[in-house]
C-alpha cells in the first residue's frame, strides 16, 4: 500500500509538472498498465468490451511521436484520454496498444488528433532490440517503431 502510495504521489507530480506546451508538441507520454491502475483504479483493458465508441481512422509515427486520428461519439471534444502499452509473450517482444478514450454512444460525433510520445515504450526495451511491432486495438495494420 505504502509503494502504491509514493507511485501514485510521483506519477502526480509528473503529470502536474508536465506542460501543456510540451504535451501538444511532443504528445503525451504512454503509460504502462501498473501507471493506468495507479491513475484509474476501476479501469480494464478490455477491447472487446461494450463502451468503447470510437473509430481510428489514421495512424501517423514520426519518429518518437504517435499521431492518431480519431472519430468518437461524446458530449466534449476534449474527453480524458490515455495511450497504454502492455508487452505481449513474444520473442522478438511485441507491443500491444489500447487507447483509453472516454466515449459515449448517441451523442455528437468529434474527430481530433491525439499525439503520444513513445520514448517510455524505447527506454523499455533499447536495451533488446532497436525496433519493435506495435499492434493498436481497433487498427488493422502493425505499427513498427524503430529507434
Amino acid at each position: 500500500m505504502k509503494k502504491l502510495l509514493i507511485k501514485l504521489i510521483i506519477l502526480s507530480a509528473f503529470f502536474i509538472s508536465c506542460e501543456q506546451d510540451t504535451i501538444n508538441s511532443e504528445g503525451k507520454p504512454v503509460l504502462t498498465r501498473l501507471e493506468v491502475q495507479v491513475l484509474y483504479p476501476d479501469f480494464e483493458i478490455n477491447p472487446e468490451k461494450d463502451g468503447y465508441y470510437y473509430n481510428v481512422k489514421k495512424v501517423d509515427l514520426n519518429g518518437d511521436k504517435l499521431t492518431l486520428y480519431v472519430l468518437f461519439g461524446g458530449d466534449s471534444d476534449n474527453p480524458p484520454y490515455e495511450l497504454i502499452f502492455y508487452e505481449t509473450d513474444s520473442n522478438p517482444p511485441k507491443v500491444e496498444l489500447f487507447l483509453y478514450l472516454s466515449t459515449s454512444p448517441h451523442m455528437q460525433l468529434h474527430e481530433k488528433e491525439f499525439k503520444f510520445n513513445l520514448k517510455p515504450i524505447k527506454n523499455e526495451y533499447k536495451s533488446q532490440v532497436n525496433q519493435i511491432e506495435m499492434s493498436l486495438v481497433h487498427w488493422d495494420d502493425p505499427i513498427i517503431y524503430i529507434f
